[in-house]
């Protein structure tokens, strides 16, 4: 039998080497249970925190909260979560407790009877440099300021907007000048495929243009070119700074630095255009009677300083930003809502040919359709409302920040606490509306046809902070779609497989599913 050997070292170094070796375990162990516990403490406040008479909710993850669970399309997950908790509920969106107004009678309750103290918005970090300026930390523009500043320059633009001739014949003889040229683009096509959307946002960016810089483009312009871009590419991806909002720190690695670095390089070409076309503005004689937006902002920066208001709001700075938010915010919406309304008529034939009959039987086809003709078409207005409400461009509203503790059908809604309305569940509420899922124009009629807007139809918002370009929007998708069907019959080309609305593309808008069109000029 072999011998053991024998260890014939120092053996009080060996006991010593053994004892730091069991010692140097133990600490690491009291470092892993360290660090154990303290996660399980910092997941245990995380799911206890829910301030005392919140509405209830999910409790998602701690750090990240319920944001993982959202998915691509977060307006569909909260009807899920709704389900559960009702038509008020929280989650935590990071660290951040937010409350979802799930339903009209929720969304009311807040907007409506609360509308000062859920007024406010809170820019994050991402709107904050989205809507900032080089020379200070103040934001600037029309969607992400609060208080006196965000009164003033509110109260401004619909001011304005007003006066240059929103629902009169000025403003809607530059909105048919586009349509005009619209049509006679889609004439030339010859009953070529076309992609729509495109088409759109170039119509759409010149009305824009010619709002608030009072000119047009041609659309074969490189200065052109970078702001519809900047619309059709880097702006809709907004929706992917959700994380660098929770985590600033995000953008400086992997895909988020690719991003944000992408982002910042296209907003900056999007800021020398606007930048350019401003310093030629300035150029341009200046009237009595402002004739755009730009004209009557520098009016206003000149009654200001005379009466040395040294801390108006009226800045370069300020301006520049104004222009990004109404393009931002105007110009994609609206082409998109015109680009749905495509959509449904090459997909509801029968509607389409409905419209035109009625368009036939009510306006020369020998002259655009105008304003004027607005209150002999209430189908026709039923028929773009019913786009508006099943396309949804805008599912989910814009956060807004409650500026007070508020409470709202029974729930206590802490100061600082981010609140959403979803209204892709408002529009498609049955409560609200019989067959939600199908095209009906003539759930917007009386029984005696006349048009009827419900309440709960809110595709621009409700309250203090719902949209200041409804009325221009209106105007476009009322003059753009009826002069369209008057003159073409839409359908998709032979072969074409036309996926269903449920396949929708959701991005910062909720677009229609890829697709493509044949403008026939009609006899």
């Amino acid at each position: 039998m072999a011998e053991v050997p024998v260890y014939q070292g120092d053996v009080s170094n060996s006991t010593t080497q053994g004892a730091a070796v069991l010692q140097a375990m133990a600490y690491l162990d009291e470092v892993k249970y360290t660090i154990l516990l303290a996660l399980l403490g910092s997941a245990l406040h995380f799911y206890m925190k829910r301030p005392k008479g919140a509405p209830p909710g999910p409790n998602g993850l701690p750090v990240l909260g319920y944001a993982p669970y959202l998915g691509p399309r977060p307006h569909e997950k909260l009807v899920e979560v709704g389900k559960t908790y009702g038509n008020i509920f929280s989650i935590y969106i990071g660290q951040k407790l937010t409350v979802i107004l799930n339903d009209y009678e929720a969304i009311t309750k807040a907007y409506i009877d609360n509308a000062d103290a859920v007024a406010n918005r809170d820019p994050g970090f991402a709107h904050k440099v989205l809507n900032g300026s080089e020379h200070d930390t103040r934001v600037r523009g029309l969607t992400m300021t609060n208080g006196e500043q965000w009164r003033t320059m509110r109260r401004f633009a619909l001011t304005t907007l007003r006066n240059l001739g929103m629902g009169k014949s000025r403003l809607q003889e530059r909105i048919l000048e586009e349509v005009d040229h619209l049509t006679d683009t889609l004439r030339k096509k010859d009953g070529q495929v076309v992609e729509a959307d495109e088409l759109m946002i170039e119509s759409i960016a010149n009305v824009m243009f010619a709002v608030t810089l009072g000119k047009r483009f041609d659309h074969a312009d490189p200065n052109f070119k970078v702001i519809i871009d900047f619309l059709v590419i880097a702006l809709p991806t907004l929706s992917n700074v959700g994380p660098i909002q929770l985590f600033p720190w995000l953008r400086k690695f992997g895909k988020f630095k690719r991003f944000w670095d992408t982002f910042l390089r296209d907003m900056g070409s999007w800021k020398r255009v606007f930048r350019d076309e401003l310093a030629a503005h300035a150029e341009v004689q200046e009237t009595d009677e402002p004739y755009d937006y730009v004209s009557a902002f520098r009016q206003q920066q000149l009654r200001e300083a005379k009466l040395g208001q040294n801390m108006s709001y009226f800045d370069e700075d300020e301006l520049l930003v104004d222009l990004s938010n109404l393009f931002g915010a105007g110009a994609e919406t609206t082409a998109t809502t015109i680009t749905w309304a495509f959509y449904f008529m090459v997909l509801n034939p029968d509607i389409q040919r409905k419209t035109q009959a009625i368009l036939d039987a009510k306006v020369e086809r020998n002259r655009n359709v105008t304003m004027d003709d607005r209150a002999e078409l209430p189908y026709v207005e039923a028929m773009y409302q019913e786009v508006q409400r099943l396309g949804n461009v805008v599912p989910l509203n814009i956060a807004r920040s409650a500026a007070e503790d508020l409470t709202v059908l029974g729930y206590r809604i802490p100061k600082g606490t981010f609140i959403i309305s979803n209204l892709w569940n408002i529009h498609r509420d049955p409560r609200y509306w019989d067959t939600p899922e199908q095209f009906i124009p003539e759930r917007f009629l009386d029984d005696e046809g006349h048009l009827r807007t419900p309440p709960y139809f809110m595709p621009f918002s409700i309250g203090k902070r719902h949209c200041p370009g409804e009325s221009l929007a209106r105007m476009e998708v009322f003059l753009f779609v009826t002069n369209v069907l008057q003159k073409f019959t839409l359908r998709v080309p032979e072969g074409f497989d036309l996926r269903p609305p449920e396949e929708y593309v959701n991005g910062l808008t909720a677009r229609p599913p890829p697709f493509r069109i044949v403008f026939e000029p009609r006899a």
